[in-house]
């Protein structure tokens, strides 16, 4: 393998740009460990877990629904709630400044039904509100959780945060380190990736601060860990989008390697697997829960897995500054566009099962009622066919007009929570005259502008 570092000379310019270099040292490709943990079948890792139970620590949240095997529409808190979703985090681990800032930041998503996976990647600089410690960037929750020591700590408080911002329920969360990933990949003895296109990343960053040059070139690769994790997380050179599809090579590299027999049967193997694991991960995702996983993986082409990432490409965000710091903000002020996006992503088959068709009607004196609440549950995959006036606007509650004689349970218990949030008391009914399955009648009660 052709995996070359030179040393290039610090420019007098970038001295003040260190420390902001230094925190992408620790950023881990946790898509290629959870990956491999959740998306391969994961036997070793089952065992592993199994023989480590201290990584495992309790789920404040309790269990994603999905998880049963018959879901009632009650035990859904909202649109995509059944899906399994997992928070993954990467820090730097002890022995690094920072080390409990989550540099890397990835919502793993999984539809038990279809057997579909979609990731999305936050930036680590998105600016907003985190509990306990006010509005800062993303990547400091879980150091907010672990300092104010809230319950779950930062695991918990990672989830919450990651939750309001996508408008989407997150099950689970894990936080593995740098020297983790480089010790599982170290201990199967290295990967082989066929690299798809030459790399160079003039700006990579070095352990003291300062830069080198990374080329891989085109061509089948043999990586050890260190070789695996620079491969994976360089972005400097390309996109963020290279840098997922770079990922995707590495997992499946990883479990090619991980499942051939002479690693699952050779016991100095699979120790080294454990010690990895134990002294670099925690998870809230409990033993059952792995083995159900591992059940539900097995049925999951990982060449289809969906990937994407919040960032200007998207059109949903932008860099600026404030109070001195170089911080990601929505680009309409508000976080509307950032959930229609992961709810586009995140499809939940219980809703587009049903595929009920809905109409939308204005029954107040506000404008743009129906405009507003009909392109939101639009982005929230809910089949409208239909937006009008009422016969009246005198409506003072919002209605739920039910005429599927309650065949559509799961959109009409998504829409009644849906329509709650937006502030409204819909009351279900159950006949009307209209043509529709599901009509909603917006009341005075919906105070959107």
């Amino acid at each position: 393998m052709d995996l070359s570092l030179s040393s290039s000379e610090k420019r007098e310019d970038q001295i003040q740009e260190i420390t902001y270099r230094r925190k992408l040292w620790w950023e881990i490709p946790l898509g290629i460990v959870l990956g491999l943990v959740i998306v391969t079948g994961g036997f070793l890792f089952y065992k592993t877990f199994a023989a480590t139970k201290k990584v495992i620590t309790e789920n404040v949240g309790g269990s994603a629904p999905a998880f049963l095997d018959k879901v009632e529409p009650r035990e859904l808190r909202g649109e995509g709630d059944g899906r399994i979703n997992i928070l993954l985090l990467g820090v730097g681990g002890e022995g690094h400044s920072g080390s409990f800032l989550t540099d890397t930041i990835m919502v793993m998503s999984i539809d038990p039904k279809t057997k579909k996976v979609a990731m999305l990647s936050i930036p680590r600089d998105f600016y907003l509100y985190v509990p306990k410690e006010g509005y800062n960037r993303i990547n400091t929750m879980y150091y907010a959780g672990e300092k104010n020591k809230v319950n779950g700590g930062g695991l918990a408080m990672s989830k919450k945060v990651v939750s309001d911002l996508l408008d989407i329920n997150i099950h689970y969360a894990t936080m593995i380190d740098f020297t983790g990933f480089k010790d599982i990949v170290d201990t199967l003895g290295g990967v082989t990736i066929n690299v798809d296109k030459n790399l160079v990343d003039t700006t990579y960053p070095t352990p003291s601060g300062g830069y080198q040059t990374l080329r891989v070139k085109k061509g089948v690769q043999n990586m050890n860990g260190e070789a695996a994790l620079k491969y994976s997380r360089s972005r400097h050179s390309t996109s963020d989008f290279d840098r997922a599809a770079r990922q995707q090579k590495v997992i499946m590299a990883i479990k090619e390697k991980a499942f051939k027999m002479e690693t699952i049967l050779n016991p100095t193997k699979v120790a080294g697997l454990i010690d990895a694991l134990g002294n670099h991960l925690k998870t809230d995702i409990q033993l059952w829960e792995i083995q159900r996983l591992v059940e539900i993986s097995r049925d999951i082409d990982t060449s289809k897995i969906v990937s994407k990432v919040i960032n200007g490409e998207e059109g949903l965000v932008t860099t600026t500054s404030i109070n001195g710091m170089s911080v990601v903000v929505p680009k309409t002020g508000d976080y509307s566009e950032i959930r229609k996006f992961a709810h586009e992503l995140f499809v939940d088959s219980f809703l587009t099962d049903e595929n009920a068709t809905v109409e939308v009607l204005n029954g107040s004196s506000n404008k743009n009622a129906v405009k507003k609440v009909s392109s939101l549950l639009k982005s929230y995959n809910y089949n409208i066919k239909n937006t009008a006036n009422a016969e009246t606007l005198n409506y003072t509650r919002t209605i739920i007009y039910d005429n599927t004689k309650g065949k559509k349970p799961y959109t009409l218990e998504f829409l009644k929570k849906r329509l709650v949030k937006l502030g409204m008391n819909p009351e279900i009914k159950k006949d009307s005259s209209y043509d529709s399955e599901i009509v909603i009648v917006i009341g005075s009660d919906y105070k959107g502008k």
